[in-house]
Order: structure tokens, then C-alpha cells, then sequence
């Protein structure tokens, strides 16, 4: 084999090795944004959504004590491409005893689907005391 064949192999394998690495496009899905949060006396509530695609919804819920229930829960109007009602709907119900936060709960609509109604209930006990919240979105 020829020099020149040998250098167009090598300069062609090195040329291949670069574009691979460099041209790969990641596949990360929109950050959520937040979309509301409520801060009262013992407590804050966070409301993500992601504005693009509108197919991921999470939320939170805060306390500045611990409180005896912490909750949040998801709930979700789904439908298909052809806007056809997809049962059953996408929810989500995350709580936890003797904390101060509920952890993120989050809802995927699916593939080929979207939200149309989301409503998120913020919900937390102090002994006999309960302060909640809802949080309603139409698209």
C-alpha cells in the first residue's frame, strides 16, 4: 500500500473519530420551569411544568417545621394527538410522616400525549391544623 493511501486512510479515520464525538446531540428533555410558589406562615409550595411540550408536570411541598403529613398530590387531565380523552389519567400522590418536604412528584402524559387540565393539591398536617393549597392549570 502506498504512503498516500496509508495517510488518506488515517486522516479519514481520525476525521471520522472527530465527528463523531463532536456532533452528537444529548438527549435531554426540557428543564421544567416553575410556574407558582406559595409561601404562607409554616410552608412553601413549588409548581413546576414544562412549557414546551407540555408532557411533564412535578411539584413540592415545603415546610419551614416538621410537619406530622406532608403531601402533594398530581392530578391530570389527559389527551391523545387526536385530542380523544386517555384513560386513565396520569396521576401522582407522593406523602411522607414526620418530615419537612414531600419530595418531588412528578407526571409524564405519555407518549403522544399532552395535558390539557392539571391540578396540584399542597397539603400538610401540624398536629390537629391543616393547611393546603391547590393550584389549577388549563392550556
Amino acid at each position: 500500500m502506498k504512503l498516500s493511501k496509508r495517510l488518506t486512510a488515517l486522516f479519514a479515520a481520525v476525521l471520522m473519530t472527530v465527528t463523531m464525538f463532536t456532533s452528537a446531540i444529548p438527549a435531554y428533555a426540557a428543564d421544567p420551569t416553575l410556574k407558582e410558589t406559595v409561601r404562607q406562615s409554616g410552608y412553601i409550595m413549588y409548581t413546576y411544568r414544562t412549557d414546551a411540550s407540555r408532557t411533564t408536570m412535578s411539584a413540592r411541598t415545603k415546610s419551614y417545621t416538621v410537619a406530622d403529613v406532608i403531601s402533594v398530590t398530581i392530578i391530570t387531565r389527559t389527551v391523545d394527538s387526536k385530542g380523544n380523552l386517555v384513560t386513565p389519567a396520569q396521576n401522582k400522590d407522593l406523602s411522607r410522616d414526620n418530615v419537612k418536604d414531600s419530595g418531588i412528584a412528578t407526571v409524564s402524559s405519555g407518549s403522544g400525549n399532552k395535558f390539557t387540565n392539571i391540578s396540584v393539591l399542597h397539603a400538610a398536617l401540624y398536629g390537629s391544623t391543616t393547611v393546603s393549597k391547590q393550584w389549577d392549570c388549563r392550556f
